[in-house]
């Protein structure tokens, strides 16, 4: 024999997962414990957003690698494009944090916010690295001074870009509309993911720049022979 229970929630005053995850966390063990031979499953709209889940996480690996490629590619590196996408994590941060803000629960749409999220915090970060490598091959500046240089430059840029992202996004974060409310948390994740991973890139970028390249001189600086075995090979040579 088979029970359908159906519902729909107001998402205005609670989002539908929520309800899920406290149905099976409170309620369906003690089900399960009284009646050992049931069966519950999940159907309709939960059904298909697990499934749709599933295959996100593989394709969000998969443009990860992409967008690495991609920074690869013009950056001529292997490892600045690790420098670049340092922001995408804090971005993560900042979306979790905007849903304490606004009281919204993580939600599927919340989740496909902060997946766009990670090609959209890259800009900040790209734009400062490529202005860094362009003032070193441009202008010969030392890495620090470089990096400097390039925070002070970008600074304005990066910052009304970030800005006017969530000025734009404002107004979906604040709706109360039934039609608009599945998109709010995606809006949200966005918003305050590229506020918040703004301001940890203009700190964390030129800091991790700079690591890397003081690391990279260490290594480059052990591949060098040193004066005498440069000689001693000279004359071995010559002998």
């Amino acid at each position: 024999r088979t029970i359908n229970i159906v519902a729909s929630a107001d998402r205005n005053r609670v989002a539908p997962e929520t309800i899920l995850l406290q149905v099976f966390k409170t309620h369906v063990p003690k089900l399960l414990e009284d009646y050992p031979g049931v069966s519950i499953y999940q159907a309709g709209e939960a059904e298909e957003r697990a499934r749709a889940l599933s295959g996100l996480v593989s394709a969000s690996l998969v443009a990860l690698m992409v967008i690495y490629a991609l920074l690869a590619i013009p950056l001529k590196s292997y490892l600045q494009p690790l420098v670049v996408m340092a922001s995408i994590p804090f971005g993560f941060i900042g979306a979790i944090l905007g849903h304490q803000i606004m009281n919204y629960d993580l939600v599927f749409f919340s989740l496909l916010g902060m997946i766009a999220l990670a090609g959209v915090v890259i800009n900040s970060s790209l734009v400062l690295v490529d202005f860094i490598n362009r003032n070193r091959r441009l202008h010969g500046m030392n890495v620090r001074d470089a990096v400097i240089d390039s925070g002070m430059s970008r600074f304005r840029p990066i910052f009304l870009t970030s800005v006017t992202t969530f000025m734009g996004l404002l107004p979906l974060m604040v709706t109360r509309d039934f039609d608009t409310a599945p998109f709010v948390p995606l809006a949200v994740s966005l918003g305050f993911g590229v506020v918040f991973a703004t301001a940890v890139t203009l700190i964390l970028i030129p800091a991790l720049f700079v690591i890397l390249e003081d690391v990279l001189s260490l290594f480059r600086e052990e591949r060098q022979p040193t004066a005498v075995e440069a000689i001693d090979t000279t004359l071995t040579a010559e002998s």
